[in-house]
C-alpha cells in the first residue's frame, strides 16, 4: 500500500525535449514540401518480382509436366524388331503378291507407327 502512494510513481516519466512543439510546425511544413526521392530500384522492384513469379509458376508447370508425361520416344529396340518381323510375316499371309511389285514403305511407315513405333527409330532404320 505504501507504494502505490508515494509520490514518484503520480510524477510522469516521459518528458518531451524543450521547445520541441515550437519548432513542430516548421518540420511538418519541411516534410509535406520535400519532393520524394526517386530511384531505379523502388520503380523497378515491383517489375522484377511479378517477373519472378511468372518464372517460378512456369517451372513447377514445366517440372510437373516433365515429371507426369511418358516419353513416347523410348521404345524399346527389340520391340520394333519384333513388329517389324511381325509386319513381314502379315505381308508374307495376307499379300504375297506385294513382294512381287514391291513394298509400300508409306504402308509399312503407317503400320510401324500405329503399333507404337516412333518416327525416330523407323528413320534410323533406313
Amino acid at each position: 500500500m505504501n507504494i502505490i502512494k508515494s509520490n514518484h510513481l503520480k510524477q510522469n516519466p516521459f518528458l518531451v525535449p524543450s521547445g520541441y512543439f515550437d519548432s513542430l510546425p516548421i518540420q511538418v511544413g519541411q516534410k509535406i514540401g520535400a519532393k520524394p526521392v526517386w530511384s531505379v530500384a523502388k520503380t523497378l522492384k515491383p517489375f522484377l518480382s511479378l517477373a519472378a513469379s511468372f518464372l517460378v509458376l512456369f517451372g513447377l508447370g514445366y517440372g510437373i509436366l516433365t515429371l507426369t508425361t511418358s516419353k513416347r520416344d523410348d521404345v524399346d529396340p527389340l520391340f520394333t524388331e519384333s513388329a517389324i518381323s511381325q509386319f513381314d510375316s502379315y505381308l508374307l499371309l495376307n499379300n504375297l503378291e506385294e513382294f512381287d511389285e514391291g513394298l509400300d514403305s508409306d504402308e509399312i511407315i503407317t503400320y510401324l507407327t500405329e503399333h507404337g513405333v516412333s518416327h525416330f527409330l523407323i528413320a534410323a532404320l533406313d
